[in-house]
């Protein structure tokens, strides 16, 4: 089982992808998802412990949403991901922000290097 940071970042990561490149197919966004996290992995220390830690208060949030809805499991967790993630990861707020820009900044070279044509067809539309 993976540690709470690294978890918390894996949810914060997917849901960030689903709203950020929603012209990446369902696959396209967990391959994604996969490289930014292992990406997290390997970063530096300081990078780790300070996107970890705004991730797992994060985290909280979006469990207390869910289990406020009643389900703390798959779809339910993912949708209150989601709301915490476009509530929050567009704010200019100390944290927050830095982390929002790590993994955008890791998932746009990633789906540009891998899917060009993906995000040149999601401009023309």
């Amino acid at each position: 089982m993976r540690a709470l940071p690294e978890r918390a970042v894996a949810g914060f990561t997917d849901a960030l992808i689903a709203e950020r490149f929603p012209f990446l197919d369902a696959d396209q966004q967990a391959s994604t998802s996969t490289f930014v996290l292992s990406r997290w992995r390997v970063a530096s220390q300081p990078v780790r412990l300070g996107t970890g830690a705004v991730a797992t208060v994060l985290g909280a949030a979006a469990w207390s949403l869910a289990a406020m809805a009643g389900s703390t499991q798959g779809s339910g967790r993912d949708a209150a991901w989601g709301k915490v993630v476009h509530g929050l990861s567009r704010r200019p707020l100390p944290g927050i922000s830095e982390l929002s820009q790590f993994v955008v900044s890791l998932a746009t070279a990633y789906a540009a290097d891998r899917w060009p044509d993906a995000a040149l067809a999601s401009q023309a539309s």
